[in-house]
C-alpha cells in the first residue's frame, strides 16, 4: 500500500469517528477531562506523555498562526519540536508538524496499522466510549511525536482549554491565550466572560501563561484564574512600526522590561498577525529562546488560508475566517489595498453567528456570491434562504447564491478584471475546496510543503 492509499484510508476512519450533535460534544468535553479517558487511550497506543514539555495554545482567533509562529521559533533555536494543528485546510497531513515540515506520509505509514487497531479496540469496547474525530487525530499526532523524537509539543486546542483535551497540565510548560471573542457560545458560554473563564481553564497550578492584547474584560478573567492556580500571568509585547509589504509585514516589538526587538519580519498579512507574533515572541522569551532564533522563525511562519494570496491579476485572497472577529480582522485589511472591485466568495456552517459576520460584510463595498461548503459529519450548512433574510435585514447587498463553489469562484474570475479583487472566506472547509484549484495535495504529502503550487 502506497503513502496515499495509507493517507486516503486513515482520513476516512477518522471522520467514521464525528460524533452525531453538538450536544454530545459538550457532554463528552467534560467526561473525557474529568474520567482521565484520553490518558488511558494513550496508555494503549503506548504512549508516555511525561516524555514531553508541552505548550498550550487557547483562544477564539489565532491560535493556528501563534503556534506555527512558536514553533518555527523553536526550531531555529535547535529544539526538537512537534506541533498539533486545529484544523487543516487542504491535507489531514497539516495537523501534524515536526522540526520544519508538516508529516511526511512514510512516518504516519509506521504506526497507522497499531492506531486503527486500538482505536477500534478502544470504540468497540462497552465499558470505554469512543474516541472522537479530534481525540483520534490528537492521539495519532501524539504517536508521530513518539516516532519524530521530539522533545517539545506546541499543541493548538481544539475548543475552549478547561476541558479540551489537548490539556495536560501535570507536564505544562507554558500556557498561551491568543485573541478571545464570542464563538461556540453553545459550548463555552454565553459572553466573553465565560468564553475566557472556559479558555483559561488551560492554566496549570503553579505554571505561567502569556496572554495576547485583549479586551479588558477578558484580560481580568484570565488574570483571576491565573491568581488562584498560582500561576504567573504575563502580558504579550506590544507592536509598534507595522508596516505592511506586498509579500510580508515589519514591525517593533515593545517589550514590559523596556527591551525592544525592532526590524521584525513575518511573511503573512494584516495587522492581526503581528499582534499573533507579539504574543508568540512572548512565549518564546518565557521558553529562554534568544531574541535572533525568534527572528528567525517569526521570518518562516506562515499557514495556508490566512489571508493567503494564491494568484495575481485579479489578486485572488484564501482566508478561512469563519467568526465575527476573524471577518473583522479581514475586512480591516482589505481597506489597506486599493482595487476597484471585490468579489466575494463566501459560504457558511450553522452554528455560527452569521448576522455578526454580515453586519462586519456590509461595511464594505463588494459583490457577493454565498456558496455551499463542503461538509462532512454533523455539520451542516447555512440554508440560502436563512442567508438571505439576514442579507436583507442588513441593508442592500449585491449577491448571487450558488450550489457550487467550483461554480461561484469560476464566475468571479470570469467577471473580474485585473485590478480586482477575489475573496475566498466563511469556512474552512469552502477555503480547502477551492484551494485545490492552486495546491495539490498529493504535492502537500510528497513534500510536506504546503505552498508549492501545481
Amino acid at each position: 500500500m502506497n503513502s496515499k492509499e495509507v493517507i486516503y484510508i486513515l482520513d476516512k476512519f477518522l471522520n467514521s469517528l464525528s460524533i452525531s450533535t453538538k450536544t454530545k460534544i459538550k457532554q463528552k468535553r467534560k467526561t473525557v477531562n474529568e474520567s482521565n479517558q484520553i490518558l488511558l487511550l494513550f496508555e494503549r497506543l503506548g504512549i508516555s506523555v511525561g516524555h514531553f514539555e508541552l505548550v498550550n495554545v487557547v483562544g477564539t482567533s489565532g491560535k493556528g498562526s501563534v503556534a506555527m509562529m512558536i514553533s518555527e521559533c523553536l526550531f531555529s533555536s535547535r529544539e526538537s519540536v512537534g506541533t498539533f494543528f486545529s484544523p487543516h485546510v487542504s491535507s489531514i497531513s497539516e495537523r501534524f508538524w515536526f522540526n520544519g515540515n508538516f508529516v511526511e506520509p512514510k512516518l504516519i505509514s509506521k504506526v497507522y496499522r497499531k492506531f486503527i487497531s486500538v482505536i477500534k479496540e478502544v470504540s468497540e469496547d462497552p465499558k470505554s466510549a469512543t474516541p472522537t474525530f479530534f481525540e483520534s487525530t490528537f492521539a495519532l499526532f501524539l504517536l508521530l511525536a513518539k516516532e519524530s523524537n521530539c522533545k517539545i509539543l506546541v499543541l493548538e486546542a481544539g475548543i475552549g482549554g478547561k476541558y479540551d483535551v489537548t490539556r495536560i497540565p501535570f507536564f505544562q510548560k507554558l500556557s498561551v491565550i491568543t485573541k478571545i471573542a464570542l464563538d461556540h457560545t453553545e459550548l463555552l458560554g454565553k459572553n466573553v466572560s465565560e468564553i475566557s473563564r472556559d479558555k483559561a481553564g488551560i492554566i496549570a497550578e503553579d505554571g505561567q501563561v502569556v496572554v495576547s492584547k485583549n479586551h479588558y474584560v477578558v484580560r481580568g478573567e484570565i488574570a483571576k484564574i491565573a491568581k488562584r492556580k498560582s500561576a504567573k500571568f504575563h502580558s504579550a509585547p506590544v507592536a509598534q512600526e507595522i508596516n505592511s509589504k506586498s509579500n510580508f509585514t515589519s514591525f517593533n516589538l515593545n517589550f514590559s522590561d523596556g527591551s525592544l526587538m525592532s526590524n521584525l519580519l513575518i511573511p503573512m498579512h494584516g495587522e492581526h498577525q503581528v499582534n499573533n507574533a507579539a504574543v508568540a515572541a512572548g512565549a518564546c522569551r518565557l521558553l529562554g529562546l534568544d531574541d535572533l532564533s525568534i527572528a528567525k522563525g517569526l521570518a518562516r511562519s506562515r499557514l495556508p488560508g490566512r489571508i493567503e494570496i494564491v494568484s495575481e491579476n485579479p489578486s485572488v485572497i484564501l482566508d478561512i475566517a469563519h467568526n465575527r472577529n476573524k471577518i473583522k480582522a479581514l475586512i480591516k485589511f482589505l481597506r489597506t489595498r486599493s482595487q476597484k472591485k471585490i468579489y466575494f466568495v463566501v459560504g457558511f456552517l450553522e452554528g455560527k453567528d452569521i448576522s455578526g459576520m454580515i453586519e462586519e460584510f456590509s461595511k464594505i463595498k463588494g459583490v457577493f456570491f454565498f456558496t455551499l461548503p463542503p461538509t462532512y459529519s454533523s455539520r451542516s450548512n447555512v440554508p440560502f434562504d436563512k442567508l438571505n433574510n439576514v442579507l436583507l435585514k442588513n441593508g442592500t447587498f449585491d449577491f448571487k447564491n450558488y450550489i457550487d463553489p467550483h461554480q461561484a469562484i469560476k464566475d468571479a474570475l470570469r467577471l473580474s478584471e485585473k485590478d480586482d479583487l477575489i475573496v475566498v472566506t466563511g469556512s474552512t472547509y469552502l477555503v480547502g475546496e477551492l484551494r485545490k484549484l492552486w495546491f495539490s495535495n498529493d504535492i502537500i504529502l510528497k513534500t510536506g510543503n504546503p505552498f508549492i503550487k501545481k
